[in-house]
C-alpha cells in the first residue's frame, strides 16, 4: 500500500467520523427543540415571555418577533435553519419540532403572509428562509 493510498484512507476515516459527529449533533437539536416543546405544553401558565425572548435571540443571533404569535409559531422561527440561502422545508420543520406536516405548511404559509418567512425561489420541495434585506426593502 503506498503512501497516498493510506492518506486517501484516513482522510476517507475522518470524514465519516465528522459525518457521524454531525448527524448526531442534529439528532441532539431535534430531540431539545421537541423537549422544549413538549415542556412548554406543560407549562403553559408560566410563558416566561422575558425569558424566552433573550434565550432565542441569543440562539438565533436575531429578534424574534412576538406580536400575536403562538409558543408553536416561536418555535418555528427559533429553528436556526431559516438563516441559511437554502432555508428549510416542511418536513426539515416537522423532523425538528415534531409537529404534523400539515399543520407545519400551513404555519409556514401564515408566517410567509406575516412577512418573517419568505420561500426560496425555484426550489422543490418548497423551503422557506427569513426574508433577506433585499427582499425587505423591496416591499
Amino acid at each position: 500500500m503506498t503512501t497516498a493510498d493510506e492518506r486517501e484512507r484516513a482522510a476517507a476515516r475522518d470524514r465519516a467520523r465528522e459525518l457521524a459527529v454531525a448527524d448526531a449533533l442534529v439528532s441532539i437539536g431535534r430531540a431539545l427543540t421537541l423537549l422544549g416543546t413538549r415542556l412548554s405544553d406543560i407549562h403553559d401558565e408560566d410563558t416566561g415571555d422575558a425569558a424566552v425572548a433573550t434565550i432565542e435571540q441569543s440562539t438565533t443571533g436575531a429578534e424574534v418577533p412576538r406580536g400575536g404569535l403562538g409558543p408553536r409559531q416561536l418555535t418555528v422561527l427559533a429553528l436556526g435553519g431559516f438563516d441559511s440561502e437554502a432555508g428549510l422545508s416542511a418536513g426539515d420543520v416537522e423532523t425538528a419540532t415534531g409537529l404534523q406536516r400539515p399543520n407545519v405548511h400551513k404555519m409556514l404559509q401564515r408566517l410567509t403572509e406575516l412577512g418573517h418567512l419568505e420561500q426560496v425561489p425555484e426550489e422543490r420541495p418548497t423551503r422557506w428562509r427569513r426574508p433577506t434585506r433585499r427582499t425587505v426593502a423591496g416591499r
